[in-house]
């Protein structure tokens, strides 16, 4: 059995707030990240909930929370990706 592990820092921000954060529509944001509109739609409206997860990755990938230290040490190595 997985035991799931519990949530490291605060919640991530809800997708319109990352989508907001980038001044792109719905349809642009979700073309952007190759995810279908209308799964940002239903996250947006409620009808469905997006995992924190890919929230976090998200509010990562758009510069609006800060990347996990080994993934940052990666990044700003140059050759080590």
């Amino acid at each position: 059995m997985i035991t799931p592990r519990p949530p490291v820092g605060p919640p991530p921000p809800e997708i319109a707030e990352i989508r907001r954060a980038t001044g792109l529509s719905q349809v642009a944001f979700a073309e952007r990240h190759g995810i279908p509109r209308r799964s940002v739609e239903n996250w947006e409206s409620g009808a469905a909930k997006c995992a924190d997860w890919l929230r976090r990755l998200l509010a990562e990938v758009e510069g609006l929370a800060p990347l996990p230290a080994p993934i940052a040490a990666a990044v700003s190595t140059p050759g080590t990706l």
